[in-house]
């Protein structure tokens, strides 16, 4: 694994841009938790055909694994100059 310095992940997490795409993650994970409410409450067709489960399994994936990369954070033996 690559390693960067402390300061470089800082000023990479504080930068506009990855500012922005952190917000673009979050939008993501709002339109999965409502695309699940949205589709759940009107559609009976799904509840009835057991499809609501494989819907609710894909909006939760969807949602854990962005909330994983949005709390991405290194430990300290993740930076340049810690002995591997």
């Amino acid at each position: 694994m690559t390693k960067i310095s402390k300061e470089d992940f800082e000023a990479w997490r504080d930068n506009p841009v990855t500012q922005e795409y952190f917000r673009q993650m979050q939008r993501m994970i709002d339109t999965a938790r409502q695309q699940w409410v949205s589709d759940s409450w009107a559609s009976e067709k799904l509840w009835i055909n057991g499809e609501a489960r494989d819907l609710r399994i894909a909006c939760r994936a969807k949602v854990e694994c962005t909330e994983q990369l949005l709390k991405l954070n290194l430990t300290d033996e993740d930076y340049e100059g810690d002995d591997e």
